[in-house]
């Protein structure tokens, strides 16, 4: 996983009918689980589809892209956990 050092992370959260209803619904709000330590760093945005669910058999919703790294079956955690190994 790359590390991040100046430039803002973009938190890509897809809110699509097929990622929100596998449980993407509760990372609609992910920029209140951002640390505050994070906050400057990080911009969380909402996006209608990734087409990650299209395009490939192997990854499965719900997505979230953190800045290139594709983040399947996401959660609150597993993002948390992306963002820590991309900004320490």
């Amino acid at each position: 996983m790359e590390r991040v050092d100046s430039e803002k992370l973009v938190v890509k959260v897809c809110v699509g009918t097929t990622c929100y209803v596998l449980g993407g619904s509760e990372l609609t709000d992910f920029a209140r689980f951002v640390p505050p330590a994070w906050k400057e760093r990080v911009t969380v945005e909402g996006t209608v589809c990734l087409d990650f669910c299209r395009n490939s058999a192997r990854l499965k919703p719900p997505f979230v892209l953190v800045g290139d790294h594709i983040v399947d079956q996401a959660s609150v955690e597993k993002v948390l956990g992306v963002l820590r190994g991309m900004l320490s």
